[in-house]
């Protein structure tokens, strides 16, 4: 792995990927507490239609929201995937520092 600091290039594509990255997950937690609220609360959630297009507009929220996920979470060196690392200094496929 390389020692220097990384180019401003890529240090300021990272920081706006992370920046992302805690978008997409703060979105992503309205609708996944209320799939959580209705699998506990599953009996009650079939009875009501509105409950119900709610359980499924979450359930397609979470999906999309996981995809730009996927999309986002790109090293902006090699632009492969870097995987479930939590804020890496290197990109874990071709070494390249980030921050």
């Amino acid at each position: 792995m390389k020692t220097k600091k990384p180019t401003p290039k890529i240090a300021e594509s990272y920081r706006k990927i992370a920046r992302n990255d805690v978008f997409i997950g703060f979105i992503m937690l309205v609708p996944a507490i209320f799939i959580a609220y209705s699998v506990f609360n599953w009996d009650s959630v079939l009875q009501n239609p509105i409950l119900l297009g709610l359980f499924w507009a979450a359930l397609v929220l979470v999906v999309i929201n996981l995809a730009a996920e996927f999309l986002n979470w790109r090293c902006p060196h090699c632009r492969v995937f870097m995987g479930m690392v939590f804020n890496p200094k290197y990109c874990p496929r071709c070494g390249e520092q980030l921050r």
